[in-house]
Formats: C-alpha cells, sequence, structure tokens
C-alpha cells in the first residue's frame, strides 16, 4: 500500500498535459494491480479453508474407524479378563475335564466336524463311554450321542441304573466345556410297557428327564431341552436290520449336539427346561 501512495504522490508532482494523462493511466494500472492482488489473496485464503476442511474431514474419519476396529481386535468376543481361548473360563474347569477339552470352552459354537474327533478321542479315554456310539446327521447339522437302554436303563424303568450314572458325570464335563447347544431325547420299541403304569411316551420323556437333571446336578449350567418319542422313530430305524436289533438300538437316550449355540431352542421354546 505504501508503494502505491508513492506512486500516487509521484504524478501528483509532474505537470503538463502529458503528465496529465501519464499519471490517469498509471493510476488505472495500479488500481487494476492493487485489485488483482487483493483477489489472488482472497482466492489463497479460499484454498486455504478447504484445504483445512479436508484435513478435519480425514481427521474424523480416521478417529471413526479406529473406534470400529475395536471390536475387530476381539474384546467383543473374547474370552472375560483373566482367561483366554485355550484356557476357557474358570466356571467351566473340572478336574475330569479330558486333556483336549481345555482348549473347546469358546463363545461360539464348535464346527461339528472339528467337534467330532474331540467327542471320539474323549469317549475312547473314557471306558464307561465305550457303548456310545456317535452319529452325524449333517442333514438336520447336529451330531447325535446314542447311549443305549443298557447302559443307562434297567428294562421297562426311568430309574437311572450306577453304571448309567457314572457314565453321564463322564460325559458331563465334555458338554459342559463346549458352547454348542444339546437337546435329549428318549426313545422306545413299540412294544406296549408291561411293567408299572403308563406309557412309551411317558417312559422316554421320563427317561429324558433323568438323563437331563443328571448333567445339571453334574455342572452343566444352561438349559437342557428334553423330549420323549416312545416309538414314534421305530420304522425310521433300517429295514434290513432284524427285529433283536431294532428293538435294542429303539431304546435308547439320545444326546443331540446341534451347530448352533441353543439359542434357537430358548426362542422357539422346545420342550424341556
Amino acid at each position: 500500500m505504501s508503494r502505491y501512495l508513492e506512486s500516487i504522490h509521484q504524478l501528483k508532482t509532474m505537470g503538463g498535459d502529458s503528465a496529465d494523462t501519464l499519471r490517469r493511466v498509471s493510476i488505472q494500472r495500479i488500481r487494476i494491480s492493487s485489485g488483482a492482488t487483493r483477489s489472488w489473496l482472497i482466492s489463497f485464503t479460499d484454498l486455504l479453508s478447504l484445504l483445512f476442511a479436508f484435513f478435519v474431514i480425514l481427521f474424523a474419519m480416521a478417529e471413526h474407524e479406529k473406534k470400529l476396529d475395536i471390536p475387530a481386535q476381539g474384546s467383543a468376543i473374547s474370552a472375560p479378563v483373566g482367561t483366554n481361548q485355550d484356557n476357557g473360563a474358570a466356571l467351566n474347569a473340572g478336574a475330569l475335564d479330558a486333556k483336549n477339552l481345555n482348549r473347546t470352552n469358546f463363545n461360539r459354537a464348535l464346527d461339528l466336524g472339528y467337534l467330532r474327533n474331540i467327542i471320539v478321542e474323549y469317549v475312547e479315554q473314557h471306558e464307561r463311554l465305550t457303548d456310545v456310539q456317535i452319529v452325524d446327521d449333517k442333514d438336520n447339522g447336529r451330531l447325535v450321542l446314542i447311549l443305549p437302554e443298557e447302559l443307562l436303563f434297567a428294562s421297562g424303568t426311568s430309574q437311572i441304573s450306577e453304571k448309567g450314572q457314572a457314565a453321564v458325570k463322564d460325559i458331563a464335563p465334555l458338554l459342559r466345556n463346549i458352547k454348542n447347544g444339546i437337546e435329549i431325547i428318549g426313545h422306545t420299541d413299540p412294544r406296549p410297557v408291561t411293567s408299572g403304569k403308563g406309557s412309551n411316551l411317558t417312559l422316554s420323556l421320563s427317561r429324558a428327564k433323568m438323563v437331563a437333571d443328571l448333567l445339571r446336578a453334574s455342572g452343566y449350567e444352561r438349559p437342557i431341552p428334553y423330549q420323549g418319542y416312545g416309538g414314534a422313530l421305530y420304522n425310521n430305524l433300517p429295514a434290513t436290520w432284524g427285529e433283536v436289533q431294532k428293538q435294542k438300538t429303539a431304546r435308547r437316550v439320545d444326546i443331540i449336539v446341534h451347530n448352533h449355540n441353543g439359542s434357537r431352542q430358548k426362542r422357539f421354546g422346545i420342550a424341556g427346561q
């Protein structure tokens, strides 16, 4: 601005027509130059404002992404403080746990293929579980642990034997250390009950409840739905089997291990507690 005033002062001291003409032209050029300078400053200020706003937006987005990354690091789905996925939660620890069970206590249901290998190894390590059969029911997304009648009950009764109690107590640590939902289903053959009162349906339901209650008493803390089918599924057994084999297999209690964590059973109100 000082140079502008100095130029005006010099032009005013000049005399003559040429001086007037030169003075007018010079003043016009100075004004144009001064206006251009001010326009450049305004454009530069706008540019700085846009850059500042851009970096503010980048910073805000970076902070948001950082917050969203916290669950991905495992805090939302990992084991509680003081535990990890290798050791499992303290409430599920037990002296009877097999060597591989301490690595199966995840918050989500285990893959059934992986779980089957664990169950097979666990059963092989416990002599009282050698009669337990493991069946893949891939069509329904579940594993079936078949406990035959002779392992658990005397014929026609729902009172679990000492041998049966020992077998259920042996299998309880396995079930309580996985997050897969379980369900107990009792079956009988179709022949009428000859001892005591009731029907095949009530007998199968009572047997399923006995196994469920014993699992709870052995430390299983989550809900255990149970049902009794009586002899309703007898005709589903292979037609190539003889009657003796079919009747022997029909009299059983199944422990169903699902491919989910059991929330579906609770949501739809399947029988049992």
